[in-house]
Order: C-alpha cells, then structure tokens, then sequence
C-alpha cells in the first residue's frame, strides 16, 4: 500500500514539475516576445522622428538634397542609432500641386487663404464640427483700388454678425458644407463688371475648440482656370536592418499655397479702405 501512495506523490511531482515547465516556457516566450515588441515600437518611432526631421528641413528649404524646384527626391536617412548597420535607409520624395485639398488645419478665428488670380465661379467647401464663417472676396476695381466684401455664414447660431456687408448667396449642402458664387457676389458690389478677384479669406468661428479641418472640394478640373491651392508631398521611407524588421513608413503632407494675409492688410481690406502701392 505505501509503495502505492510513493507512486501517486511521485507521478503528482512529475506532473506539476511538468506544468511548471510549461508555464515557464511560456512566461519565457511573452517576455522574449514584449521585449521584441517594444524594441520594434522603439525603432519605429525613430524611423518616423527622422523622416518628420527630413521633411521640416525639406519644407523650410534646408534640405540641399531636395531643392524647392524638384519634383522628386532620393534622401538617405542619416543620423539613425546603429546607422552603419542598416542595409537600406532611404526616403523617397514626391510632390506636387493639387487644386483640391482635404483636411487641412485652420486655427479658431485665423484665416486661411483661397489664391483666385482672377476666377470668378463657384467654390464648395466642406469642415468638420461647429463653425460659423466669416468670408471675405479681396479683389481689385476697375480704378485700382483693393477691396473686400464681407459675408457671414453661421448654421449653428454661433454668434449674432450684427448685419454685415454681405453679398454671397451661400448654398448649402448639409449642415458642414456649402458652396457660392463668386461672380454673383462681386457682380452685385461693381455694377460695371470689371474687376480682378484675388483671393478669398475663410475665418473660422467656434465655441468649442481651437481649429478645424477644411476642404475644397469643387471645383476638380485643372482646366476651370483656378489655380493650384495646396503642395503635397508624399514622402515613402524604407528601412532595412537584415533581421526581418523592414518597416515603411508612408507620410503625407498637404500646405496651402498661400500664406494667411497679414492682419493689418486685414484690416484695411475688410474696412473698404484702399490700400495703395508706391509707382516703381
């Protein structure tokens, strides 16, 4: 009988032995594997600071590699841990003009800027969240003169404009878009028809919040005759260490062409005053 009882304790031992093994094979593998996953996450987040780097330097010109002027550039990522190791470190660059944009940032109560260059037809933009708008059509008289004319666009009751100048007939299009004419507008402000638009200023309003994503969405032709809104640059890095971690990192960036006026020419334009230009 005790022979018996040795037999059952010893297989018990054998078995939990086992199980313990089995646990700590496993608790092996999670660490192994956490380990690697934070190593990887690490890299990756490296990777992605330096193509962020590249790409400020490409924006504010610093970048000899890739000048302003080039459509297309080949960079190799420098400045990255254990550097020499890396069989592959390149960034690919591609840019290019675009008359649609989605998405871009616009600060509360800062203006974005729309380049005209004379187009006088419609333009349709969309947002996101609650905003009311404050628009304003720059363009020049027939006499020379730089003017404005001022409307508001408020669905969500934001704030009272206290009857402004306003000559746009907004169309809207659910409760985040809308879409107007420009020539109708300005038609109604200059009886003789002749005048040259040259931008328009889109401000927005909100309670909640600090900015808002726009996009122009119409028109999409290159032939409608208004011009390039935004640069895109499409920047592709591909890495590769020859242990299996290959990451590509895929960044894209849109910026508008033209940057917001400054706030007393601002000013000058909204109060309908004429801002003149020394005779070279």
């Amino acid at each position: 009988m005790k022979k018996a009882y040795k037999g059952q304790i010893l297989i018990i031992l054998m078995l939990a032995l086992a199980i313990i093994s089995i646990l700590l094979v496993l608790i092996s593998k999670n660490v192994r594997r956490d380990t690697l996953d934070q190593f990887q996450s690490e890299q990756y987040e490296e990777y992605y600071s330096a193509v962020e780097q590249e790409l400020l330097k490409i924006i504010s010109g610093q970048n000899p590699a890739c000048p302003e002027a080039s459509i297309t550039c080949d960079i190799e990522l420098t400045g990255l841990e254990f550097s020499n190791a890396l069989s592959k470190k390149m960034l690919y660059i591609v840019k290019d003009l675009i008359i649609n944009f989605s998405d871009i940032p616009v600060g509360k109560d800062k203006n974005i800027t729309i380049p005209l260059e004379g187009y006088k037809d419609n333009l349709k933009f969309s947002w996101k969240g609650q905003v009311a708008w404050v628009v304003n059509i720059d363009y020049k008289s027939n006499i020379g003169e730089y003017k404005t004319s001022q409307s508001i666009y408020d669905n969500f009751d934001i704030f009272d404009p206290n009857d402004p100048i306003s000559c746009l007939s907004f169309i809207p299009d659910g409760s985040n878009s809308f879409e107007f004419d420009i020539k109708q507008c300005l038609d109604s402000v200059e009886p003789s028809g002749v005048y040259a638009p040259i931008s328009v200023r889109m401000k927005p309003i909100m309670r909640i919040g600090s900015n808002t994503e726009l996009s122009l969405l119409e028109p999409t032709s290159p032939d409608s005759g208004l011009p390039p809104q935004a640069y895109i640059i499409l920047a592709t890095a591909e890495i590769d260490d020859d242990l299996g971690n290959s990451p590509s990192i895929q960044l894209e960036l849109q910026i508008p062409t033209k940057d917001p006026s400054l706030e007393i020419l601002d000013y000058a334009l909204r109060t309908n005053k004429v801002v003149s230009k020394p005779k070279p």
